[in-house]
């Protein structure tokens, strides 16, 4: 099955209507954007690495890490499917099938949905810079350790680390983002520390992606942490959410 002529036929053809293009391939990811105001909007089809399906996935410019599943834009997706995101297929006519379902929803809500991305957000006018990444990387060890002698946690009860992360990003979730640096950087060496040691893991700068990562080795898969963002995620949506840490945590064991 030559899946990306499918999907080229069936999305790129009805897309190419509202101004998107073909735009490129990532593993397991086939993408078309357009320039919309100014900002640039990605419709990606998501291919599961361990079965099967795919998943359709909206997101711009304004913010990458903010992305739109199709159970967030359509209002009666979990009434009628429930949690599911990714769809199934056993043959080409599923697949085509399921594309043409996806091209449906992105004209009813998700041409919509990528407008409300496309305005920007108190998140994403938070930029993380390489000097930050670098700064990170390089003392994340005295950071670390500041944290630990601070408040007196530890990696073996990385649950007690994390709630006291959320307490701090809480008592936080107002505080201008230029005094917040500095906590953030702390926090993230610690989180990013307890995930080296539970998963023999090894802290990376890429400077090409201008990001700070942790390197994960899983039988024959690689997988990356990146803690800095992962914490300044955990600060915006403290308000919402306080269990952003501990998913993508635990996302590390069951992947």
């Amino acid at each position: 099955m030559r899946k990306i002529t499918s999907i080229k036929k069936i999305m790129g053809t009805k897309l190419s209507k509202y101004g998107f293009h073909y735009y490129k391939k990532k593993p397991n990811t086939w993408i078309f954007s357009r320039k919309y105001q100014e900002v640039d909007q990605f419709v990606a089809v998501y291919e599961s690495n361990f079965s099967q399906s795919i998943r359709l996935e909206l997101y711009t410019s304004i913010d990458m890490f903010r992305v739109f599943e199709i159970s967030d834009f359509v209002p009666y997706w979990e009434e009628q499917y429930g949690e599911k995101d990714f769809w199934d297929y056993k043959n080409e006519d599923d697949f085509i099938e399921i594309l043409k379902e996806f091209v449906d929803a992105i004209e009813s809500h998700g041409l919509k949905a990528l407008e409300e991305l496309s305005i920007p957000t108190r998140e994403s006018e938070i930029e993380i810079t390489l000097e930050m990444h670098q700064e990170l990387f390089e003392n994340r060890d005295s950071m670390c350790k500041h944290f630990i002698e601070k408040y007196g946690v530890t990696f073996h009860n990385l649950k007690q680390g994390i709630d006291l992360i959320n307490q701090i990003l809480k008592e936080n979730k107002d505080t201008n983002y230029e005094v917040m640096k500095k906590v953030l950087l702390v926090l993230a060496a610690y989180y990013g520390e307890a995930i080296v040691i539970q998963f023999n893991g090894t802290w990376l700068l890429d400077e090409k992606l201008n990001t700070s990562k942790i390197e994960i080795k899983k039988e024959h898969r690689t997988l990356y942490s990146f803690p800095l963002q992962n914490i300044l995620s955990a600060w915006t949506s403290i308000s919402e959410s306080e269990n952003i840490l501990f998913l993508l945590y635990n996302d590390l064991f069951i992947v």
